[in-house]
């Protein structure tokens, strides 16, 4: 409200079926879009508290893949979004931006990804201070 922003979110239910969309869906997707008319466009995937290590490895290359192949560019005619995972706690977090920031390097992928936990989120909700951005050393 405070910015005069417009917020669309969907649901994993609300995207089921989604002809171009990644599968499986994402928990969410939301978009913001401020008062000048740019919008910023997020998938959210959320861990579980004991996640598969090999099943988080598999989405982020799916991702790689869904994003390379341009299936949602050319589908909606938008930037790929970025990619928001909340994870469990901070040693997942961190294995986590260990690998995908190793990832980006070796793809030479194009995708933004913040990482953050259910602690961060549960005191501070969804915002930018609480969203870590994964960068390539």
């Amino acid at each position: 409200k405070q910015a005069e922003a417009k917020f669309n979110f969907y649901t994993k239910t609300d995207l089921y079926k989604m002809k171009y969309l990644i599968h499986p869906e994402p928990d969410a997707y939301f978009s913001i879009e401020d008062k000048k008319g740019i919008t910023k466009r997020y998938f959210l995937d959320i861990f579980d508290e004991y996640p598969n290590w090999e099943d988080i490895k598999k989405r982020i290359m799916r991702y790689v893949y869904y994003c390379r192949k341009q299936y949602w560019q050319d589908n909606t005619n938008h930037p790929f979004p970025e990619i928001i995972f909340v994870c469990p706690n901070n040693t997942v977090k961190n294995s986590l931006n260990n690998f995908i920031a190793k990832m980006l390097e070796d793809q030479r992928v194009e995708i933004i990804f913040y990482i953050s936990t259910w602690e961060e989120i549960k005191q501070q909700g969804i915002k930018k201070e609480v969203l870590h951005k994964v960068e390539v050393e």
